[in-house]
């Protein structure tokens, strides 16, 4: 029973950790929003928030993974054995109830970040089309005003009649 207590330690550990790296993409995303809302969008910066959440996302998936593999061979014994293991049952529980907000209040700021990320790509979509046409008629009146001089018109004209 004393591997069995190692490992249900193991387990509040494990969950502890991910309710702080939760908090942490929770932090990220939070970020992210007020990079998106900025009159002066910085991609680079965002670039390097998604790429810090990937990282923290790949964090999460291997405390699941060793938390699966302590649990498959912990768990009977801890179900079996629940009034021994109370302390670490309950302080499982309030962790769990911990990553779950964090995981209700990430989806929920995720949908607004999509809503938002889309508006951005949409005005500066609009934005590049806008320079892009802003340059072509430029250029279309640049190459006319070039035009309307043929080499064999004056460039004076006679005043008498």
């Amino acid at each position: 029973m004393s591997n069995t207590s190692v490992y249900a330690d193991a387990l509040v550990t494990s969950l502890n950790e991910k309710a702080a790296v939760m908090k942490q993409i929770y932090d990220v995303s939070v970020s992210q929003k007020r990079l998106l809302m900025v009159d002066e969008f910085d991609m680079d910066k965002f670039e390097k928030s998604v790429s810090r959440k990937d990282d923290l996302i790949l964090q999460v998936r291997k405390l699941d993974q060793g938390f699966d593999d302590i649990y498959s061979k912990a768990g009977p014994d801890i179900k079996e054995h629940k009034q021994i293991y109370k302390k670490q049952i309950l302080k499982m529980q309030t962790a769990i109830t911990n990553i779950s907000d964090f995981a209700m209040k990430i989806e929920k700021l995720e949908k607004e970040l999509k809503k938002l990320f889309e508006t951005r790509i949409a005005a500066e979509r609009k934005e590049i089309s806008d320079r892009k046409k802003s340059v072509a008629t430029a250029g279309k009146y640049y190459q006319n005003m070039a035009n309307q001089h043929q080499e064999w018109q004056s460039y004076f004209m006679d005043q008498k009649q």
